[in-house]
């Protein structure tokens, strides 16, 4: 097993937090339950190099007329952000935020992945009032100055 993945397993293993491999070595899901909701998660593991990324995904595909607004939190959200950013697909309609970490010259621990997965669900978990705000039809200003609030 490839040194990033096994890094990837240890942390999951080590939180007692059930991820299952998709594609050996490379994907892996999981879930989150935070605060304010539950959502999947992947985890992206590239060897070759010496990248893993953190996805949490919306559990709602955006509609085609809502997706202006959706676009428009994600960028007053991504912002002001420090680590990760919120994606959403024009296309399909999946909203989504990213951390990812950089490790082919440093090499990756199980603090460093907890690192950008602590930070991804700490982070997504602020923001999906906003984003179920929007998709119920708020402003996009509006619902990340409810969530930026606290």
């Amino acid at each position: 097993m490839p040194p990033l993945a096994a890094a990837v397993l240890e942390f999951f293993a080590g939180h007692d937090w059930p991820v299952a491999e998709v594609e050996p070595g490379e994907l892996y899901e999981t879930s989150f339950e935070g605060e304010r909701g539950a959502w999947p998660c992947h985890v992206h593991v590239y060897p070759e190099d010496g990248r893993v990324v953190f996805v949490s995904t919306h559990t709602t595909l955006v509609e085609p007329e809502q997706r202006h607004a959706i676009a428009e939190l994600c960028n007053r959200a991504n912002f002001g952000l420090a680590v990760g950013n919120f994606e959403l697909d024009h296309d399909g309609g999946e909203v989504r935020f990213r951390t990812s970490l950089d490790a082919l010259d440093a090499g990756a621990t199980r603090e460093l992945i907890r690192n950008i997965v602590v930070a991804n669900v700490v982070t997504f978990d602020q923001y999906l009032p906003a984003i179920d705000a929007v998709l119920a039809g708020e402003a996009p200003t509006n619902a990340i100055a409810d969530v930026e609030e606290d």
